[in-house]
């Protein structure tokens, strides 16, 4: 209805392979380009691998070079932000991801367009 903000955190939770997932999405971010880098990455079905990141990258029609500068270039904000992300889910308890925070409730796990819908319904009430 256009009165709900969206705010994505990356929260790498799955080891080496998803650190380099969201560092590159991350520089993705430096050249206008997070949005095709993460929706590429949160399509990848199975177990992470950096072969699997490059590739699907590579068919989102990004440089996975240009990725990897532009998130080095950034390094020390793209690692703070990492880190308060991180912080901020330890503290709010998160157990992985996805999780949605909709008003003062916290809703683990993936969502469908109709609990969506209802938990911000629930939220405004």
């Amino acid at each position: 209805d256009g009165n709900v903000r969206l705010v994505m955190k990356d929260w790498p939770i799955f080891g080496a392979p998803s650190i380099l997932a969201a560092q590159l999405a991350l520089g993705a971010s430096s050249l206008g380009q997070y949005k095709t880098a993460s929706d590429a990455l949160m399509e990848t079905e199975g177990r992470l691998s950096k072969e699997l990141i490059h590739d699907t990258l590579t068919l989102a029609d990004l440089d996975v070079s240009a990725l990897e500068k532009a998130y080095e270039d950034s390094r020390e904000k793209w690692d703070g932000l990492m880190a308060r992300n991180s912080r901020q889910a330890t503290l709010l308890g998160l157990q992985g991801t996805p999780a949605f925070i909709i008003g003062k409730t916290i809703y683990p796990g993936s969502m469908s367009d109709e609990a969506l819908r209802d938990a911000i319904a629930k939220a405004r009430t």
